[in-house]
């Protein structure tokens, strides 16, 4: 039924979340969770209906996923005599898992947001890549039905692709249980320089639609005008280097700290110690970092764009994401006062608990049911 795919964030930690959500309801259905190798989800032991379903074809470097998702894939499915078959997200690349063309089974697809379409230049440089995405997209259209995230998702489907209401489901997200208010350890040697220091923190790295520019910007104005001595931490995948995203704070280099390789435990810490979390993306599909700094107990500061107020309602600050100045505005005001911050955490919390993955795997559950009967 599932396709397996690893991550902390994106695809991973959906497919944590969701399946065990979908272990602790009690229907009877089973599930077979589809993977190259036996799927590592960082799971607890499932229920015997859960069974990890290996697809196995020879190793062809990058083709591996394309044959396995273009072939054996559909052939296993309609061999197993699936009632379902979930793909959690779409591809943006041959050598990842992906939509089947050939769906000899009701096909439901995950869509989380639309940003390689509405960013093709920074999200999908390389034409092949945005050539197998617009492949994929014709794939997602034919579905059974599509799961999304949030409205704006859904909006996004039906403006860009012409999806009927009839065939798209909103089921939010929700953060990993992990995340809680409770006090984290600091497991991590870099948590040292941090722990006396006042930080603004930001979650996503580098990529243009995450913003990172924009909280440079505008944490460089405030320290050029003595307005804060917060450093800003940058939680990130990949390494970049601050001051070629932002010229600005080539004069404030120390007070800029790339962090990568962050376990969840010390990204629960980081959310904990934080300021506040400064997240202007211009574009979510969800935006999970806001959802995982509220259940942690830590102030946030948004964009009003796509789907961010579905996902902040009134516990969050929003800015415009495209207005250093007006984030420099907020920071600053928030920053400065220690009232306002614990409001908004408290806001932060009652917002964080109406979410959950057992909400999630009940929505889910209505649409495999739903496209189940139609079959």
């Amino acid at each position: 039924m599932l396709q397996v795919r690893q991550g902390r964030h994106g695809t991973g930690s959906y497919l944590r979340g969701l399946v065990g959500g979908l272990a602790g309801r009690g229907c009877e259905h089973e599930y077979h969770l589809f993977a190259h190798d036996t799927p590592a989800l960082e799971l607890p032991p499932l229920p015997e209906r859960f069974r990890p379903t290996v697809l196995r074809v020879p190793l062809l470097g990058r083709g591996r996923a394309l044959l396995s998702h273009q072939l054996a894939l559909p052939l296993l499915a309609r061999r197993l005599g699936l009632g379902v078959l979930h793909v959690p997200g779409v591809s943006v690349n041959p050598s990842m898992p992906s939509i089947p063309l050939w769906q000899p089974v009701p096909v439901v697809v995950t869509v989380h947001d639309l940003i390689p379409l509405l960013f093709p230049e920074a999200v999908l440089p390389r034409r092949r890549h945005r050539v197998f995405y617009r492949l994929m997209l014709r794939a997602c259209a034919r579905a059974a039905h599509i799961i999304c995230d949030s409205e704006a998702t859904r909006r996004d489907l039906t403006r860009h692709l012409g999806v009927p209401a009839d065939r798209l489901s909103v089921v939010p997200l929700a953060a990993d249980p992990l995340f809680t208010a409770e006090p984290a350890p600091a497991d991590d040697p870099r948590a040292g320089a941090l722990a006396g220091q006042g930080f603004v923190l930001h979650v996503g790295g580098a990529a243009p639609v995450k913003n990172l520019a924009a909280v440079l910007a505008a944490m460089a104005a405030l320290w050029d005008e003595e307005r804060s001595t917060a450093h800003v931490v940058a939680v990130a995948s990949l390494p970049f280097d601050p001051i070629a995203l932002c010229p600005a704070v080539a004069a404030h280099r120390e007070r800029v700290h790339v962090l990568e390789g962050v376990s969840p435990r010390f990204l629960r810490w980081l959310y904990q110690r934080a300021l506040c979390l400064a997240f202007p993306s211009l574009y979510e599909g969800f935006g999970l970092p806001v959802l995982e700094a509220m259940a942690s107990g830590c102030p946030v500061i948004t964009s009003d764009a796509a789907s961010l107020p579905e996902v902040a309602g009134e516990a969050a600050v929003y800015v415009d994401a495209r207005s250093p100045a007006a984030l420099a505005r907020a920071l600053a005001e928030l920053c400065a006062d220690p009232g306002r911050r614990a409001a908004a955490r408290e806001a932060g919390l009652r917002r964080a608990r109406e979410w959950s993955w057992d909400r999630t795997a009940a929505g889910t559950l209505a649409v495999y049911e739903k496209v189940g009967r139609r079959a």
